[in-house]
């Protein structure tokens, strides 16, 4: 539907007529129900006489807008013209106008702002210019002409029909989704349905206000071999399909095999087994037993439940301490049906894991600690793990470490170098053929880097705060930096400020004395054998 509103608007204004002829236009725009749309309402002058003052009215339908607010233009505010507008229902009357002469020229002479009702129906709705009047810098009237524009309303439609699977076999459902092309302005009802009736959904689904989609369920009636189905989604006399297959129910579900992760395994180490039924598991699931042939070289749980819907699950097993090579049947049981698979347990082999470091950035001056790890604990007499350093200038490491008896992990002591710059090392750890390594980074120690006050100038009998900072954090226990004064009786501080562990300053207060005359003070910090100064003057 077109909605077109006429209205009649008289004004009058003084002077006499001009010759010249102003036009005043609205553009033209589309928006959704429940948005806003702005049109430019433009002036295009005449080349010989242009206006000083525009006036105009605006009708449109308050079926379709629910509001209407006009702001100054480009070429208004150009002219330092003012914008005045008198509202009603459905019509604006707007003046631009101003207390000089200065004239309007061709452009933007303001900005209609539209709010597009939600409740509208309409495709289309015109707006209308009407009652133009023009004067010109002398107060002569100018002719007037507009033209009006139209909104395109966009209506709401469907934008999208999907299920995320093409098949449903019973018990199994499929969850659909449809949608529409915008937010939808208010809840907007879809109809449903399905050709053949063998698909089990809603006659229909609501998609919420403010939403642009909504989800449903979709199960299947009984068939008795694969059935397409069309499902239909209709909303506002649209439609938009999706096929489905209705499977018949599955038989029910068997047992079809039970295996492990690995066929062979050590003593202590769990493993997994898997067990897989020739079909969906049935609501409730699929209770299925467990046993071994020798739990104490491998034990599983009594059971195993596959969930419903699903055709397999795994268990959990548990290695016990053998001394050889140990075979264990394991046989899963259900509904009758039993299966096996066979596993090995190997004795312990006490071989090298892993070596790690910490920390692995390694402050100068401080020591880390590495770590060694055996895969299982080490046997009576314990197991010495050979170590290397790929730098041992930067960071050296004992040349070996007993991992106890019963034990599974061992530390040592990583001694950091003195390094100008962060230095790369790789350390080794090695036993019975196998190598491990772990890089770790030494950092230079840390450095007096500068000391600092707030203030320049300090008055007498006055306190004042100086700070000093280190290249790199503090060490372990702190950083005891020593200062001194050039002139304590004019500005003193402390013997010594500590930058805690792990910090890169500390600040320490300076106290003035009482001079006669503005006194230079130099102030010097001193750490590990580096100094620096700074200067004062107490006033």
């Amino acid at each position: 539907m077109i909605r077109v509103l006429f209205s009649i608007s008289l004004t009058l204004l003084t002077g006499g007529l001009a010759e010249a002829q102003v036009s005043l236009g609205i553009g033209s725009g589309s928006a959704n129900p429940g948005s806003v749309v702005a049109l430019d309402l433009s002036l295009t002058d005449p080349a010989t006489d242009p206006p000083a003052s525009v006036e105009w009215r605006l009708s449109y339908s308050t079926a379709d807008f629910s509001s209407a607010t006009i702001s100054a233009g480009a070429a208004a505010t150009a002219a330092n013209k003012a914008l005045n507008c008198n509202s009603s229902a459905g019509s604006v009357v707007c003046v631009v106008s101003g207390p000089d002469a200065t004239t309007i020229g061709t452009g933007v002479v303001a900005t209609v702002s539209l709010a597009v009702s939600s409740s509208t129906t309409d495709l289309s709705s015109m707006l209308q210019l009407s009652s133009p009047d023009a004067a010109d810098a002398n107060g002569s009237m100018l002719t007037a002409s507009t033209t009006d524009g139209t909104v395109t309303i966009t209506a709401l439609s469907l934008d999208g029909f999907s299920c995320n699977s093409v098949s449903i076999t019973p018990p199994a459902t499929a969850t659909c989704t449809v949608g529409v092309t915008y937010s939808a302005p208010a809840a907007a009802a879809v109809a449903l349905s399905s050709s053949p009736a063998d698909a089990n959904l809603p006659s229909s689904v609501t998609i919420p206000q403010g939403s642009t989609s909504t989800t449903f369920t979709v199960g299947a009636e009984s068939v008795t071999s694969p059935t397409p189905v069309t499902l239909t989604a209709t909303y506002n006399g649209e439609g938009e399909t999706f096929v489905v297959t209705i499977n018949p129910q599955a038989a029910s579900a068997a047992l079809s095999g039970v295996t492990v992760s690995s066929s062979t395994t050590t003593s202590g180490q769990s493993g997994t087994g898997t067990v897989t039924l020739t079909t969906a598991a049935p609501s409730g699931g699929a209770v299925v037993s467990l046993s071994s042939s020798n739990t104490s070289a491998a034990s599983v749980p009594a059971s195993v439940t596959v969930p419903a819907g699903s055709t397999s699950e795994t268990f959990t097993i548990t290695t016990g301490a053998v001394t050889a090579a140990t075979a264990v049947k394991l046989t899963a049981s259900y509904s009758n049906v039993s299966k096996s698979v066979s596993l090995t347990v190997d004795p312990v082999a006490y071989s090298l894991k892993s070596v790690a470091v910490s920390p692995s950035s390694i402050p100068g001056g401080e020591p880390a600690t590495g770590t060694v790890t055996l895969k299982a604990a080490a046997p009576t007499g314990g197991v010495v793990v050979s170590l290397a350093s790929s730098n041992p200038s930067a960071a050296s490491v004992p040349a070996n470490v007993t991992v106890a008896a019963g034990a599974t992990t061992a530390t040592f002591t990583v001694t950091p170098g003195i390094v100008a710059d962060a230095t790369s090392v790789t350390l080794t750890a090695s036993y019975d053929g196998v190598n491990k390594t772990v890089n770790a980074t030494v950092k230079p120690p840390a450095a007096l880097s500068s000391v600092t006050v707030n203030s320049s100038t300090l008055s007498g009998d006055k306190t004042e705060n100086g700070k000093v900072t280190l290249t790199s954090a503090a060490p372990s226990g702190g950083a005891v930096v020593s200062l001194s004064s050039s002139n304590t009786s004019a500005a003193s501080v402390p013997a010594t400020v500590i930058v805690a562990a792990g910090a890169t300053s500390a600040s320490f207060k300076i106290t003035a004395g009482t001079v006669s005359a503005a006194t230079p003070v130099t102030l010097t910090a001193t750490y590990s054998g580096v100094s620096q100064t700074v200067g004062l003057t107490v006033e």
